[in-house]
């Protein structure tokens, strides 16, 4: 039987980590992916959205100046609407609302909630400055940024609103112009008889169309999703300052030997009692002496002389982690929920209140009781 050396020391002991931190897997998915690759995925998202958009304001600006005639391809024009002959409309949007009141302490209040929707087109024509007529075949998808300034109340609880393209309105329309047959267009025969350049809906995009200059209404929209796009690579920049140890210690920790020196618990009362317990050691490793949380369990193995295998970076030994292989503190992983999360949010909130009518349900609030006598305006 082989007996063990008298002098010989017990190897030092290889645990998890602080009773702080998460463990080496769960700590990369944390460091890499919430703080990491998603925010840097928000970040690319929102920046090409902007971008595509300032390259929409720019091409807008570039088409409604053209001087010259009329070639098929994108364009954006600026006219005056006229009716096809036999029609008396162009572009209406009807959004059907429902009503509900509410009392709150003698306060009344109602709430207006759309429950539906009709989409009517029909060809118009849109009269340029310099006299010439281009036919406009818009289809559903239609993007009509005009106010829904029509309003019919059906009854005391259900009401119309309406935005209409009217003969006369001076508008900006964005589309594709193709060379198409045009019942109104004069028979010269030239490529063919009644064929003109029609401007119809593009096919990656809906057909824009606002008595507003689209110019400027891409602008708005780009420098929303610009805005948005650079607060989530600030907190990417953020986290990636916050996890500094976490990546010293990844990319140039060192196994060396560690020594306890110290070990305590901290006890927190509330109302004189024990309301937390935490259990501290003090670790030295060369000539850095670290503070580190650990468990109950280890605590009562890890006393003063026990040691231990640490984690050191020897240009930055104050960061030393207990254990062999790099953690990311819980604090990093709650603070990545709460901080991400709410900017999450925050974005969401901020994207449906910027949003147009036509993308998203039209609700709307108003002090009072739902009106007693149908109006119409």
């Amino acid at each position: 039987m082989t007996t063990k050396p008298a002098s010989e020391s017990p190897a030092p002991l290889v645990l998890h980590g602080d009773d702080s931190f998460i463990s080496p897997e769960l700590s990369a998915a944390v460091v890499f992916g919430l703080h990491g690759a998603l925010l840097l995925l928000v970040f690319v998202l929102l920046l090409r959205r902007s971008r595509a958009f300032w390259r929409r304001k720019r091409r807008a600006a570039e088409l409604v100046g053209r001087d010259g005639p009329l070639e098929a391809g994108e364009a954006v024009l600026q006219g005056v609407v006229e009716y096809a002959a036999g029609v008396d409309q162009a572009v209406k949007i009807s959004v059907d609302q429902e009503g509900s009141e509410s009392e709150s302490s003698g306060s009344w209040s109602h709430r207006w909630e759309e429950t539906g929707r009709a989409v009517i087109v029909t060809p118009f024509y849109l009269r340029l400055f310099d006299g010439r007529r281009v036919r406009v075949e818009p289809d559903d998808a239609i993007e009509l940024l005009d106010p829904l300034d029509g309003k019919v109340m059906v009854n005391r609880n259900q009401r119309i609103l309406s935005a209409d393209l009217v003969a006369d309105e001076q508008v900006f329309v964005s589309g594709t112009l193709v060379r198409a047959r045009d019942p109104e267009a004069e028979q010269t025969g030239y490529r063919g008889e009644g064929t003109e350049l029609v401007l119809r809906p593009p096919k990656d995009v809906p057909m824009w169309l606002s008595s507003m200059p689209l110019g400027w209404i891409f602008e708005t929209k780009a420098r929303f999703f610009g805005r948005w796009a650079w607060a989530f690579f600030a907190l990417f920049l953020l986290f990636q300052a916050f996890d500094s140890p976490y990546h010293v210690n990844l990319a140039a920790g060192e196994v060396h030997t560690g020594m306890v020196v110290r070990h305590w618990t901290e006890v927190e009362k509330e109302d004189g009692k024990p309301d937390q317990v935490t259990h501290k050691v003090e670790v030295e490793t060369g000539a850095t002496i670290t503070s580190h949380t650990v468990s109950t369990s280890e605590h009562q193995v890890l006393t003063p002389g026990v040691k231990l295998k640490m984690l050191v970076t020897p240009w930055w030994p104050e960061q030393a982690q207990i254990g062999v292989r790099a953690g990311e503190s819980v604090v990093g992983l709650l603070v990545g929920f709460w901080w991400i999360g709410g900017l999450f949010i925050w974005f969401w909130t901020r994207w449906r209140k910027e949003r147009h009518w036509s993308h998203r349900q039209v609700v709307d609030s108003e002090s009072g009781r739902l009106p007693e006598q149908p109006e119409s305006a």
